[in-house]
Formats: structure tokens, C-alpha cells, sequence
């Protein structure tokens, strides 16, 4: 699927087509204990934040540029070296 139709998706048809087609890249706990998982799905990503009480879609968050790709991993960088 192109990331512009999935971004006119409704948010149920997204995230049955990140279930059904998305690979998780990475997944972390995140300061309130919520879980984040970063799907890739054809030639985009998407992050998604589950809440921990009910593991209910907080927010999804697309990236298809490669400078957004690129920021993601620098802040994902920082944070771990930030903790340690």
C-alpha cells in the first residue's frame, strides 16, 4: 500500500493493515510504562504507543522522509544515552 493511502485510512483500517503487513523494527517501554513499537510497513514506518492498563492504540505516528527516519534514530540515540 502507498503511505498516502494509508494515511487517508480510518484509524481501525490502520491498524488491522499494521497487524496484518507491518514488521515490528523495534519495540521499548516508555517513561509511563506505555509500550512503543515501531513498525515498518512497505516503503514507510509507523510508531505506535500502547497503553499499558489495556494495551489500547494511544497514537500512531507516520514517517515516510528520510530526515524524519533519520531524526527518529539520532533522538533514540540520545535518550539511550541520556538514561546511561
Amino acid at each position: 500500500m502507498e503511505a498516502e493511502k494509508f494515511i487517508q485510512l480510518p484509524l481501525d483500517k490502520k491498524l488491522n493493515y499494521l497487524w496484518d503487513h507491518g514488521e515490528c523494527a523495534h519495540q521499548r517501554t516508555i517513561n509511563s510504562g506505555d509500550t512503543l513499537c515501531l513498525f515498518s510497513l512497505d516503503d514507510f514506518f509507523v510508531e505506535a504507543i500502547y497503553s499499558k492498563n489495556n494495551n489500547e492504540v494511544l497514537s500512531l505516528r507516520f514517517m515516510k522522509e528520510y530526515l524524519s527516519w533519520s531524526s527518529y534514530v539520532e533522538r533514540l540515540i540520545n535518550e539511550r544515552l541520556n538514561v546511561n
